[in-house]
């Protein structure tokens, strides 16, 4: 069974949901395959487990694209290879974001919860910086690059090059961690 829960604390259980995701299982396509299709507890699962597997979204009814977090798996028996799934779907039921105006208010009103830096050594060479960013719980990823992009914070990792300092945005659930890798030229700092 499938059970997904909207900001409002709504909640739908289903059987089947359809989803939609990039596969990059297949060597043939380097850019990965597109795949719309309707899957149980078990499939869910194993795709959200997959490394291979990006993009997944939720489609509802009127077939817009929803982002989810899975929150639980459990496995009910392996023999007949059933699951159960715990998802928290912040686009459901959200009609007070139908707006964008009103997507923009609220994101620009919000205070974040925002770590303080964290220094550390990863090698001789390599100082490590990193901040956590905590949104509130029903945000989607857009909403985040939103109010980074308006307090100027960036929302896309930069490739490593060899001459400059680099960083990683990693987005996980309701959180935004920044690490940023600074390469120091000679050995004594």
């Amino acid at each position: 069974m499938i059970k997904i829960q909207g900001k409002d604390c709504r909640k739908i259980i289903k059987e089947e949901i359809e989803v939609e995701y990039i596969d990059f299982n297949s060597t043939d396509n380097e850019n990965g395959k597109l795949i719309s299709e309707s899957v149980n507890a078990y499939k869910l699962k194993q795709l959200s487990l997959d490394n291979n597997i990006e993009a997944l979204h939720f489609i509802n009814t009127t077939g817009d694209k929803l982002e989810f977090l899975i929150e639980k798996i459990s496995t009910l028996s392996v023999r007949n290879s059933s699951a159960y799934v715990s998802i928290f779907c912040p686009d459901l039921y959200s009609n007070s974001f139908d707006k964008e105006e009103n997507i923009l208010k609220k994101i620009n009103k919000k205070n974040i919860k925002i770590s303080p830096t964290l220094n550390f050594f990863e090698n001789r060479k390599v100082i490590v910086k990193t901040q956590r960013f905590l949104f509130p719980r029903f945000w989607t990823k857009y909403m985040k690059m939103i109010w980074l992009q308006n307090n100027n914070y960036p929302t896309h990792s930069k490739t490593f090059t060899r001459t400059s300092t680099f960083y990683q945005v990693i987005y996980i659930k309701h959180m935004v961690i920044f690490k940023y890798y600074i390469m120091k030229r000679n050995r004594h700092y």
